[in-house]
């Protein structure tokens, strides 16, 4: 080990030579080599000269190099021994001497090096330019491409493979010998972390960055490096979109032209080390120790253009709708560059114009500590119209702050609106989820009770409560923020023998929904088996009963013994036929999706006393499962819609619509759900003859509430009526006439950042992703005919932009863009049939045509821009959910 380490950083112009006049190097590699004129008593030092070349290389996959950005340096440097110290550093000067060809004609200070002699590992980098307030940075340049690709950032005896720092976050670096004379540094494994980097969906967008620099020693007489040669090569792709992808290929040769020898007077003082040298004698000034440290002191990449906020929003009113898709991340952008003024003078300018609801949605987004106070100040005062859209979309920002979200807990507690307290709350729970969800020490340290802010959230909004309607409130609020030391507080209102703590069991089984199996304890599993069989103390409706179903499948496999509770208390004509209709159902919804649970429930019903009789097929019900993938996107991931309906008697207890975004690699995300609960209409819909005799009427006042959830974070629920008068003003109102419902323009994947190459250039990567979703719909409701038709339109536009800016010093060179654009319709039909006990029930699910571009554009110095693209339109179709929705839907229209 010490060896090869020794070997290959002994680079000749790593030391200072103390030696005689009689010199004798090696010259088969054509290395011109001097012996300049020299008294005995003067230090003698090395100096070499280089050819440096490299070429850089962007393109997309599809394309490969016929549309790349193409771009080739040829120059010379020298390297200069200057010092070497009593604790084994030295201290040398990089030299930029010509620009042969490229773009490499500008400034390059002299680039000082501190380093740890047979390793050449970094221990300082330092410049001469003239730093200054206006001056802070200096441009990544070729000298630092050299300096980045020789001397490593490894930690001097850490071993030959370790991670390490890099300008773009961390790698993990190997060093090995290939064979004599030649080694190899290899880098790979990198977190390019970026000035901004926000994703909703994991892996959504990927980067894969692979560095390769080897080293060619002298053969002969000494251990010179004679010749460098690297690779390196950055993927920016998707592993949903095949298609989207970005490559960046850079190559470099240095070749030792020069080798002298040459006497001097000492440059620094023995009692001097490596670092203190440059600065006291040289007259450089450190801009760090590590790659960290100097990256935030050099220029790298080209910086976003300022853009005028006002300019901005009246260019993206003039061509909203049409644009929606694209005006979102514009406006985004204009608000970091805007000033506190700016934006208070864009809100009142604005507010009644159409684009605003898209400005009050990247107000909210951007997340910044200014945006934050101008939108919370000027939604409280000058527009309070747009308060709770703006609180929706800071719960969804792209940037998480620790400091904004107290400022939400504070201002929650402070305020004295319940109505808007409550929207805090959801918008506070929803940010500290994710913050706890960023790092894995955060989330150990929320789930742990060690975050003493997440701590004292949980604490005020538990402690507040004294009513069955704030419980529900709270564990509505937690939905947004489930830690597993959140179970007990939920699980508390299970099984209860109070009638008030009892109106809270259906939030908390929603809530349960949220967890993995194998955080649950038996005692609360054996209260779900008991909400199941209907044996608590107090009734359970068939509402509990079917959540109680869902998170018991969710516990299963983890918890084996669970089906046989389940399967024991089957029945060959059960009393509660809408429960075991939907307990089949869901059963055969999970068997197509997860092949362990398939596994578990083939061997469950392989047992003689648990095989299935084919009475089980003939319940007379609507509750039902269903699921159906609309768009499969490559490597086992889809977008899957899920309907999942409760009803009793054909009475609607609640529906849950969601699409999905699946993957066998990792857990569903949800992209959006609709969740719409109803209790107290069986009097009204009802005969009494339609009842049991030993069935409790149900006496509850008519209540409908939604709720919306986007991109795995849910809205306040809605109320659409509560009260007798308030359904009978729905009905009357319910004449087919299409409404607007909610829109919403969301960013679902940001990521900003810088790369430099090892070619001297550096790039500017801009990902962004946004979605607009929007929702339509209509009712009609006939007491004459006794039928009832409901339809909801749910049009989603999507947009992912990814593109690489190359750059020399801080001027461009090229920029190639890869952008995918789709745009649907899924359409939900809900038909019923009054006429007959139980209801008729009808549910549809067809899509629009849907819209998929794929543009690749390339865009050179001179301006001149060249576009690819290819459009696909999928004919909109019906789905076909399953065959007793089908059949069920045969009844209704014969």
């Amino acid at each position: 080990m010490k060896f090869i380490v020794l070997l290959l950083y002994s680079i000749g112009f790593t030391f200072v030579i103390y030696a005689t006049n009689k010199i004798k190097t090696s010259n088969e590699n054509n290395i011109e080599t001097k012996l300049s004129d020299n008294e005995e008593k003067k230090e003698r030092y090395l100096f070499y000269e280089y050819n440096f070349w490299s070429e850089t290389q962007i393109y997309n996959e599809r394309t490969k190099l016929r549309e790349s950005i193409i771009e080739t340096i040829n120059a010379t440097y020298s390297f200069h021994v200057l010092h070497y110290d009593s604790s084994g550093k030295i201290l040398g000067r990089f030299q930029f001497l010509k620009c042969i060809s490229g773009p490499c004609e500008y400034d390059m200070p002299d680039v000082y090096v501190d380093f740890i002699q047979g390793g050449n590992n970094l221990e300082g980098l330092y410049v001469t330019t003239a730093l200054n307030e206006k001056n802070r940075k200096s441009n990544w340049n070729v000298l630092f491409a050299i300096v980045y690709a020789i001397m490593t950032p490894a930690k001097n005896g850490a071993g030959d493979e370790q991670n390490i720092i890099t300008p773009y976050g961390q790698c993990h670096c190997r060093f090995s010998k290939l064979r004599d004379k030649i080694f190899r540094r290899q880098i790979n494994h990198c977190q390019f972390d970026g000035i901004r980097n926000f994703t909703s969906i994991d892996g959504l967008t990927q980067h894969n960055y692979q560095q390769s620099v080897v080293y060619i020693q002298n053969a002969k007489s000494n251990a010179d490096i004679v010749d460098i040669e690297g690779e390196e090569k950055m993927i920016l792709k998707s592993s949903i979109i095949p298609d989207w992808n970005l490559i960046v290929e850079t190559k470099i040769k240095m070749k030792m032209t020069n080798r002298t020898i040459f006497s001097a007077e000492s440059y620094c003082s023995t009692k001097l080390l490596a670092g203190e040298c440059a600065e006291d004698v040289f007259k450089a000034k450190q801009l760090g120790k590590n790659w960290n440290e100097i990256s935030q002191r050099l220029n790298i990449g080209l910086k976003k253009e300022r853009s005028k906020l006002k300019a901005v929003l009246q260019e993206s009113n003039n061509e909203f709708p049409d644009k929606k898709a694209d005006v979102l991340a514009a406006i985004v952008n204009s608000i970091l560059f805007a000033t506190d003024q700016d934006l208070l003078n864009a809100i009142k300018e604005f507010r009644n114009t159409p684009i605003m609801p898209v400005f009050v949605d990247a107000i909210g987004l951007t997340g910044t500590k200014k945006s934050n106070t101008i939108g919370k100040n000027a939604f409280t005062t000058e527009a309070p119209e747009f308060l709770e859209r703006f609180l929706q979309a800071l719960a969804q920002t792209t940037k998480i702050d620790i400091a904004i979200i107290n400022d939400l807990k504070a201002w929650m507690k402070s305020i004295n609106d319940e109505y808007y307290k409550k929207h805090i709350a959801f918008t506070a729970a929803n940010l500290y989820r994710r913050y706890c969800e960023s790092t894995k020490n955060r989330k150990y340290e929320c789930e742990n009770g060690k975050n003493e802010d997440v701590n004292e959230f949980m604490e005020y909004i538990i402690t507040r409560c004294e009513d069955s309607n704030c419980q529900i409130s709270s564990i509505q609020i937690f939905e947004n923020m489930p830690l597993v030391r959140l179970l007990p507080y939920a699980s508390q209102f299970l099984c209860s023998t109070d009638n008030d703590t009892n109106l809270v069991q259906k939030e908390a089984l929603r809530f349960l929904q949220l967890f993995d199996g194998k955080n649950f304890d038996w005692k609360t599993i054996i209260k779900l088996l008991r909400i199941f069989h209907n044996t608590c103390p107090l009734r359970q409706t068939v509402a509990d009963q079917i959540l109680a179903i869902e998170v018991l499948l969710n516990i299963l496999p983890n918890t084996e013994l669970i089906g046989t509770y389940l399967l024991r208390s089957e029945e060959l004509f059960p009393k509660e036929q809408e429960k075991w209709a939907y307990f089949y159902s869901a059963i055969a919804r999970r068997r197509q999706t997860s092949p362990d649970f398939n596994l578990y429930w083939a061997k469950m019903r392989s047992f003689r006393v648990f095989q299935p009789n084919y009475a089980h097929r003939s319940l007379k019900t609507t509750s039902e499962v269903a699921t159906i993938n609309i768009a499969e996107l490559g490597d086992n991931n889809n977008i899957t819609v899920w309907i999942k309906t409760a009803n009793d008697k054909g009475i609607l207890l609640w529906n849950d619509f969601s699409i999905l975004f699946t993957s066998k690699k990792q857990s569903s995300f949800p992209i959006m759900q609709i969740f719409v609960e109803m209790k107290g209409l069986k009097s009204y819909l009802l005969d009494s003859e339609s009842y049991d005799n030993d069935e409790d009427m149900d006496s509850e006042n008519p209540l409908a509430v939604a709720q919306i959830g986007l991109l795995n974070n849910r809205n306040v629920p809605t109320t659409i009526f509560d009260g007798y008068s308030e359904l009978i003003n729905v009905v009357w109102n319910a004449d087919g006439q299409t409404m607007h419902l909610y829109d919403k323009n969301l960013i679902y994947r940001q990521y900003y950042g810088y790369v430099p190459l090892i070619s001297g250039l550096s790039i500017t990567v801009d990902i962004m992703g946004t979605i607009s979703i929007a929702l339509d719909g209509s009712a009609k409701i006939s007491l004459w005919n006794r039928d009832a038709r409901m339809i909801i339109n749910s049009t989603v536009l999507t947009k992912l932009d990814g593109s690489i800016s190359l750059a020399s010093s801080n001027d461009q060179i090229g920029k190639v863009t890869t952008l995918l654009y789709t745009s649907g319709t899924v359409n939900i039909q809900f038909d019923v049939d009054f006429f007959t006990v139980p209801y008729l029930f009808c549910t549809v699910v067809s899509h629009s045509p849907l819209v998929i571009k794929h543009s690749f554009i390339r865009s050179t110095r001179t301006g001149k821009e060249k576009q690819l693209w290819h459009n696909i339109e999928l004919p909109g179709s019906s789905l076909w959910l399953n065959k007793k929705v089908s059949d069920h839907c045969s009844l209704l229209t014969a």
